[in-house]
């Protein structure tokens, strides 16, 4: 196996950083030598100087910025997070110089379209959706869902001793809003955290974090919970097979919570492998909940939920799953 130097971008801002960090982190632990390009961090300091600011010129400065970093470094490889603003002058560039490129594409295509310019540059394009992915980006194309950041050291509370009935993290769509607004109005003790959840008066007493939740926070509150609730940004009814499953999915199997989602063509095999609840209608889920025997609530299941993430869906298997498609090339 040839030794290799990675460079591994950071995507600006949003929960796209946050899954590069926790990338970062993991590629670290495996010991893998990494040169980190925080486009963030970068776009800031070279827009501060400019004036009026540009941000089309301030990536093209960031962009040779690092082209110089890699002849420099001598990479052989990176690894990119999806919204980090690579031009494809750079990528075509990356080509002639002969790195390997891998891209993780952990956005919904029907939303972020930079596949349609960039994929055919990359020699690896990892996604979180199949088709029509699959047959689009050809033989680069491979499927790679996220994972559990880490798993928590905090013992599993007992069901006795949780606080709520759901917990959800997030930010407020109008069909989020709907669904957590009829959840409270059947009776569930509901914890809401994210950013604008108070200016829903029906939801507002609900709220236990008002603003961005860090991972730690968002697993203690799992932990205080029954369930955990994954909710898309729109109802999934007519586009199952187009949605995926939120990284937190993940998280509450890892720190003692029944993972409660939408049924989702792309869940479907996980789903499979751990105790959860899965709904097709608010009213469905409503009486699902209602059924729950103390046989279900068993915490054996929560036990074994967290250790299957372990053994299966970390960061550390996403890594080790992309370097092993590396070394195949």
């Amino acid at each position: 196996m040839k030794t290799r130097k990675w460079g591994v971008f950071v995507p600006p801002s949003g929960a796209a950083r946050e899954v590069m960090i926790s990338v970062v982190r993991t590629m670290d632990s495996l010991a893998e030598s990494i040169s980190i390009v925080d486009s963030g961090a970068y776009q800031k300091t070279i827009e501060a100087m400019m004036a009026p600011q540009s941000i089309d010129m301030a990536v093209d400065i960031w962009n040779q910025n690092w082209v110089c970093k890699a002849l420099e470094e001598q990479w052989t490889h990176i690894l990119v997070g999806a919204l980090t603003p690579i031009s494809v002058h750079t990528q075509k560039l990356l080509k002639l110089l002969g790195i390997t490129s891998v891209h993780w594409f952990y956005e919904d295509f029907r939303k972020v379209d930079h596949w349609k310019y960039n994929a055919s540059y990359y020699d690896l394009y990892c996604c979180v959706q199949r088709e029509p992915l699959t047959s689009l980006l050809g033989p680069a194309y491979r499927f790679l869902p996220t994972a559990a950041d880490s798993i928590p050291d905090a013992t599993i509370l007992p069901f006795d001793k949780k606080q709520f009935d759901l917990a959800f993290v997030g930010m407020p769509t109008p069909y989020r809003v709907e669904v957590i607004e009829q959840l409270i109005a059947t009776g569930f003790k509901i914890a809401v955290a994210g950013p604008e959840w108070k200016q829903y008066p029906s939801i507002a007493e609900s709220v236990v974090v008002d603003g961005w939740v860090n991972d730690e926070t968002a697993k203690e509150l799992y932990n205080l919970s029954v369930m955990g609730l994954n909710l898309s940004q729109e109802n999934p009814a007519q586009e199952r097979d187009f949605h995926q499953i939120s990284p937190r999915v993940y998280d509450m199997a890892a720190s003692g919570t029944i993972p409660v989602s939408e049924s989702l063509s792309l869940g479907d095999s996980f789903f499979k492998e751990i105790f959860a609840i899965t709904f097709s209608t608010t009213e469905a889920l409503i009486a699902i909940i209602k059924q729950l025997t103390p046989a279900d609530l068993s915490y054996e299941r929560l036990v074994r939920n967290r250790q299957i993430i372990a053994d299966k869906h970390t960061y550390r298997h996403r890594i080790l799953q992309i370097l092993e498609w590396v070394e195949k090339l």
